[in-house]
């Protein structure tokens, strides 16, 4: 049976190190700047992060064949959402630049693409 001073001894050890780990961890979250990738870097230029998504999403997503790779969905997903969102960034910049497009050309381009 261990003794009261090392029973003692293994709690103080244990809350140092709890201390430590804590104050280590929240040094480390307030350091990290915004906008950088957060997770766990692997071979290959990837990185591995953690996703909370809708079960119910999942599990349609993961019933479509094909789908095996649910990191490969997801990465596509967002590199069409990356590219859907510059293009949104270019449009405003645009419209900055050059005011809102008039009604006779937005209509002429709506009966162009309709066409296609």
């Amino acid at each position: 049976m261990p003794s009261n001073t090392a029973t003692k001894a293994k709690a103080s050890a244990t809350k140092t190190t709890k201390a430590r780990a804590a104050s280590t961890t929240s040094t480390v979250a307030r350091s990290r700047p915004r906008g950088k990738v957060r997770g766990t870097p692997l071979p290959g230029n990837l990185t591995k992060i953690s996703v909370s998504l809708p079960t119910e999403l999942v599990e349609a997503v993961s019933a479509l064949p094909g789908t095996g790779n649910f990191s490969r969905v997801v990465t596509t997903a967002l590199v069409e959402w990356q590219a859907r969102a510059r293009l949104g960034h270019l449009v405003d910049e645009w419209l900055a630049a050059h005011g809102p497009i008039p009604p006779e050309v937005q209509a002429e381009v709506d009966e162009e693409w309709r066409a296609l």
